[in-house]
Parts: structure tokens; C-alpha cells; sequence
């Protein structure tokens, strides 16, 4: 499934978020940062799941649009769920499932 990772998130008024360098915050911004975190309940993570991990980040750094398999998306969405405000979740499973809206 195409997911459009370079799509701004915004603040409630629709005024683009930004990042420490004050360019626009992207979905893929944010999912390469919590896929590349490691909290507590991460230190017995394999280093299979690490790699996976890694290799999903690149897939998504940079993009505009990125392929994902289901595997992909349902790991980014359990992520996003521990780690994302709810500002940005919120606006992240409108762009990772267009069709699933909470």
C-alpha cells in the first residue's frame, strides 16, 4: 500500500508543525523517530527486530510516498499508539490507513 509519508502534520488550525530545524514536521519524520527510539520495554528486542526496524526507517526517511506491506503498517500504527500526542496520531492513521479512521 502506498502511504504518503511526506505529508505535513499540522496544529489544530491547520498551520504546518515544525521540526528543530523549522521545516514542516512530515509523518515520515516522525515515524523514522519512533521507529529508531528505544524505551525501557525495547531492551530485550531481538537484533532481528532492530534490523527490521532500521531497515523500515530508511525505507521511509526522505519519501514522498513509500510502499508498505501490512507487517510494516501494523508495526508503525503499535509505534505510534505508545509513542505519538495525540495531535500527531491523530493525524498519522488518516495518512498511514486513509480508509480506517478512528
Amino acid at each position: 500500500m502506498k502511504v504518503k509519508v511526506g505529508t505535513a502534520l499540522t496544529d489544530l488550525d491547520g498551520v504546518d508543525l515544525l521540526d528543530d530545524k523549522n521545516k514542516p514536521l512530515t509523518c515520515g519524520k516522525v515515524l523514522v523517530s519512533i521507529l529508531l527510539a528505544m524505551h525501557e520495554e525495547d531492551k530485550n528486542m531481538t537484533g532481528e527486530d532492530k534490523i527490521l526496524r532500521y531497515e523500515l526507517a530508511k525505507k521511509i526517511n526522505g519519501a514522498g510516498e513509500c510502499d508498505m506491506i501490512a507487517s510494516e503498517i501494523t508495526l508503525c500504527q503499535e509505534l505510534m499508539g505508545k509513542y505519538c500526542v495525540p495531535l500527531a496520531l491523530g493525524q498519522m492513521v488518516s495518512i498511514i490507513e486513509p480508509k480506517k479512521v478512528v
